[in-house]
């Protein structure tokens, strides 16, 4: 019974009419609400520089039961909020979304900064800040940007920077789109003229390897094959090979972000 249902469900997706693809935003931060208990869970939350502190404030939010507060209680206070994550596509862009309030008169006020890393966290450049520095009740927030060269992930802060008074965030967001693969681009049973075949290269990626170059010249001197390095994992770039190739892989940077499969399968 098992052997018949799993033939049946492989015909309908090898058989299955193609159907127009949409990109998926997919979520990369997790906790963006601050709903997890008393603290900011996922976050790195620490003082900066003067008197700062942070807190979960279950009165000024603006979505859920909770929101992150940070305080400056002098002059230089700076305290910071941080996340990391990785990237699902090397050069997708991020789209970031949230909401904030300010009670600061006088200072820099909130920031929100977002840092390009490697495959190593290492840290690339950062994307000019977002500021606010005059009181104002909650408003939204947005920031798009497209990953340099080498990306492999991004650290996203939420500050006060350099102030007194208070600053709250609440319901952020960092998504990044992934186009799922048309049917048909999944069919099985061809017998190609010229074998595809995609050789991961993780150093691309923003991860580390060895011997993706070596692969691709040798297999690009031979008959029938058609060899192309590339840097990420996702289903809509496999789908394009009839064989994908992992050399020596030792991190994966932009190919091995977990959510690929474990949030959208497509």
């Amino acid at each position: 019974m098992f052997a018949t249902a799993l033939t049946a469900a492989i015909a309908l997706l090898v058989l299955a009419p193609t159907a127009p693809a949409h990109a998926v935003p997919v979520e990369l931060i997790a906790n963006g609400g601050f709903e997890a208990g008393d603290r900011p869970a996922r976050w790195s939350a620490l003082q900066w520089r003067g008197e700062a502190t942070h807190t979960i404030d279950e009165q000024a939010r603006h979505g859920g039961e909770r929101a992150l507060r940070l305080t400056g209680e002098s002059d230089d206070g700076t305290a910071v909020a941080s996340q990391s994550f990785s990237l699902l596509i090397a050069s997708g862009p991020l789209a970031i979304t949230g909401w904030w309030r300010s009670s600061v008169e006088e200072g820099v006020g909130a920031r929100v900064v977002l840092r390009w890393i490697d495959g190593a966290g290492e840290k690339l450049s950062d994307e000019p800040p977002l500021t606010a520095d005059d009181p104002f009740d909650w408003q939204p927030f947005e920031l798009t940007a497209t990953p340099p060269e080498g990306a492999a992930g991004a650290t996203l802060f939420l500050e006060i920077w350099e102030c007194r008074g208070d600053v709250w965030f609440d319901d952020i967001s960092v998504t990044q789109a992934v186009e799922p693969p048309p049917t048909d681009a999944f069919r099985l049973g061809r017998t190609p003229d010229v074998i595809t075949v995609g050789v991961f290269d993780a150093n691309a990626a923003g991860g580390r390897g060895f011997g993706a170059q070596g692969i691709h010249d040798a297999l690009s001197g031979l008959e029938g094959v058609q060899s192309e390095l590339i840097a990420d994992a996702s289903l809509g770039t496999l789908a394009g090979y009839d064989v994908v190739i992992l050399p020596n892989v030792h991190t994966w940077g932009a190919g091995g972000a977990p959510a690929v499969l474990a949030d959208h399968p497509e």
